[in-house]
C-alpha cells in the first residue's frame, strides 16, 4: 500500500563560554597561572512525521509517533587546571594541562522515550613554542589533545525506521574520543638575497573515534534487530561504535627567490596529505 508522508524539521542551537585566568610571576620573564573555563551547549531538534495515508493532495494527515521524534540536549563542560609562560627576546613557551567534567542531560520523545545522562572526565595538555633561532630562522611549535564527546544522536537506543530499508540507532555505550595533535613550522628568511623557505608538518591521532558501523549481511543485521519486533528484514543497519586507528598525516614544503633578470619572483610548493579512517 502506497502511503504520502509529509516531514517537518526545525533544529535551535545555542552556545555560551567563558573564562578567568590567574596569573603570579616567577621571574621578569616567566610566570605561572590558574585558568577556568566553562562552555555551554543546547541543542532542541524536532522532526514530525506526517502520515496522509492514500491521500495525495496531503489535506488530511495523522502525525506518525514511530517516525517522528523531539530532542533535547545539553552539554556543560567545566576546565580548570595550572600553566606555565615564559617569554624572552622574541622567544616564548606556553604549557598548560586541564582537568576536564563534562555532563550531557538529553530528552528523546517518540514512540518511545528515552533519558540520557552522561558525565566524562578527562586530562587535556596544551603546549605552545615559539623559537627564534637567530634573525633567518624560526620555530612555531603547538602540540595539544582535545576530546570530542558523543551526542545524544550517537548515544540514543531507539530504532530510527524513518527510511525502512535502512534503520540505525545510537550506542549507549560510547566514550568520548580523545585525540592528539602536533602542529610544526620552520621558517627560513634570507632578506639580503630576498629567499624564503618553509616547511610545515602537522600529525593528528585518535583514540576512542567514533566510527559509524554499517551492517550488510541479513544474517547480521536479524541478530542486531532480534528484539525489534520488525515483520521485516532491513537492506542496511547502522549504528556507532569506539575504534582506534584514526590518524592524519600532512607536511608542505615551499621555496620562493627572486629572478632578477625577469624582474620577478620564482615561488614552488609541494605538500603530501595522508589519512586512515578506521
Amino acid at each position: 500500500t502506497m502511503r504520502y508522508l509529509s516531514t517537518i524539521s526545525d533544529s535551535k542551537n545555542i552556545g555560551a563560554s567563558g573564562s578567568i585566568t590567574y596569573a603570579e610571576p616567577l621571574s621578569k620573564v616567566s610566570q605561572i597561572t590558574a585558568r577556568y573555563s566553562v562552555n555551554y551547549s543546547g541543542q532542541d531538534s524536532d522532526r514530525e512525521t506526517w502520515n496522509y495515508g492514500e491521500d495525495s493532495k496531503y489535506m488530511y494527515g495523522e502525525l506518525d509517533p514511530r517516525l517522528s521524534n523531539f530532542q533535547t540536549s545539553d552539554y556543560l563542560t567545566h576546565s580548570v587546571g595550572p600553566g606555565f609562560r615564559y617569554s624572552k627576546e622574541r622567544n616564548t613557551l606556553v604549557a598548560n594541562v586541564n582537568y576536564q567534567y563534562s555532563t550531557l542531560n538529553g530528552d528523546i520523545q517518540s514512540a518511545q522515550s528515552q533519558r540520557i545522562k552522561r558525565s566524562y572526565n578527562d586530562f587535556t595538555y596544551f603546549l605552545m613554542g615559539n623559537f627564534n633561532i637567530n634573525q633567518q630562522n624560526s620555530i612555531r611549535l603547538f602540540v595539544m589533545s582535545y576530546t570530542n564527546n558523543p551526542r545524544i544522536q550517537q548515544l540514543q537506543n531507539i530504532l530510527n525506521i524513518s527510511n525502512a530499508r535502512n534503520v540505525s540507532r545510537g550506542n549507549e555505550n560510547l566514550n568520548p574520543a580523545y585525540s592528539h595533535r602536533v602542529n610544526f613550522h620552520y621558517n627560513n628568511t634570507n632578506l639580503e638575497k630576498g629567499r624564503t623557505f618553509m616547511w610545515m608538518f602537522s600529525f593528528n591521532a585518535t583514540q576512542n573515534y567514533i566510527s559509524s558501523s554499517i551492517y550488510t549481511d541479513p544474517t547480521l543485521i536479524n541478530e542486531q534487530l532480534k528484539d525489534e519486533g520488525l515483520n521485516y528484514t532491513p537492506t542496511q543497519y547502522s549504528t556507532y561504535d569506539n575504534v582506534d586507528g584514526y590518524l592524519g598525516l600532512y607536511t608542505q614544503l615551499s621555496y620562493g627567490t627572486p629572478l632578477n633578470f625577469m624582474k620577478c619572483n620564482f615561488n614552488i610548493m609541494a605538500g603530501v596529505n595522508y589519512s586512515r579512517t578506521p
